[in-house]
């Protein structure tokens, strides 16, 4: 039995998951014990039973003893006032992750190149000026380059064939490099609170691409290439300056569309042709209607259309909908933040963490 919960206009209940990225977890090599260390004397009694070793916030420098942990997995040095890293770390041949963030790094330690296992690299909050040396670390699958005041991304470290994710939201991104199509395995781009005006082109051409984040940036519009074939599972596009969505949309493999805050004044009426969607949140645009095709959207488990005008609603077609546990379509106008923006009332995803 299907329960919605009436709020305003409409109702409400919490609904499925939006996408989120978790910390990779490392496997631990056979004939070791897990153990941890959060001091390098505590590293130092058993060194070849360290698996990971969490340094961060001590100021004092990198001991060069480092490389004597042989089968350290990972290592975390974030905020230790480092602007360079030792060459011993070259030692440590199976470090698999390393946190590198709030330091004083202006270019990506060139030692990390000898780090053949190196597959998830955290260098946010870092006054980078330099990331070509990027460009070794073939074996990456995982890059934070969060709040690094970067304007451009090297074409050369874009075109890495084994990253997974790019993390680069906080940065002055406009642009993005043609090279990132080669990213056959790319299935992450977070660049939230970028500069961009426009989508770059080159996003529509990555097919591995599922989740993709363009919130708090400046577009105006959305390419029809975006949405017009399948691939992309998330797509956030909150607080922009957007009027319109794609007329053109036939992304069945889409579950959350995120348009909060935007200027929409109209759901285009091939929205029934995301089939597979069951997340849709567009708070805070100027909507008065809503489609009769979103009868058409079965898998459709929450709809947030509050802080609209809206006056006319496909009531049978809602109704009918299996799927729907979440649903507000109230013209209140919302609570805002510090920042202006409307603190969102929908619901969080299930099991989802605070960023």
């Amino acid at each position: 039995m299907k329960h919605v919960l009436l709020i305003g206009l409409l109702g409400a209940v919490t609904v499925s998951a939006q996408p989120r990225f978790e910390q990779p977890r490392v496997a631990t090599p056979r004939g070791h014990n897990r153990i941890s260390a959060s001091s390098m004397e505590d590293a130092m009694v058993a060194p070849e039973k360290i698996f990971r070793l969490d340094l961060s916030g001590q100021t004092t420098g990198i001991p060069s003893n480092l490389a004597d942990l042989v089968n350290l997995r990972e290592l975390r040095l974030a905020s230790c006032n480092l602007s360079n890293l030792p060459s011993a770390l070259a030692a440590c041949k199976n470090l698999e992750v390393l946190d590198l963030s709030n330091n004083g790094f202006t270019s990506i330690p060139a030692v990390l190149a000898e780090l053949p296992n190196l597959r998830v690299l955290d260098v946010s909050n870092n006054p980078l000026t330099n990331l070509e040396p990027l460009a070794n670390c073939q074996g990456l699958q995982t890059l934070h380059i969060k709040n690094c005041g970067l304007q451009s991304i090297p074409s050369s470290v874009a075109s890495n064939p084994s990253i997974q994710e790019i993390h680069a939201s906080g940065n002055k991104l406009t642009s993005l490099p043609s090279s990132l199509q080669q990213c056959k395995s790319l299935r992450g781009l977070m660049l939230q609170y970028n500069a961009f005006t426009t989508v770059p082109e080159v996003i529509s051409s990555i097919g591995s691409l599922r989740d993709l984040d363009l919130s708090g940036n400046k577009l105006t519009s959305l390419p029809s290439t975006l949405l017009s074939k399948d691939g992309l599972v998330s797509l956030n596009v909150n607080g922009n300056a957007l009027t319109s969505l794609p007329t053109s949309m036939a992304c069945s493999t889409l579950r959350s569309l995120d348009a909060d805050s935007n200027a929409i004044t109209v759901i285009p009426s091939s929205i029934g042709k995301l089939t597979s969607l069951e997340r849709l949140s567009l708070i805070h645009n100027k909507l008065s209607t809503v489609p009769k095709e979103i009868g058409q959207c079965k898998q459709l488990a929450l709809l947030n259309l509050s802080a609209n005008a809206i006056t006319s609603l496909p009531v049978a077609e809602l109704a009918s909908l299996p799927a729907l546990m979440w649903l507000r379509i109230a013209n209140e106008q919302p609570a805002l933040n510090a920042d202006g923006t409307p603190r969102s009332t929908t619901p969080a995803p299930s099991g989802a963490k605070k960023p």
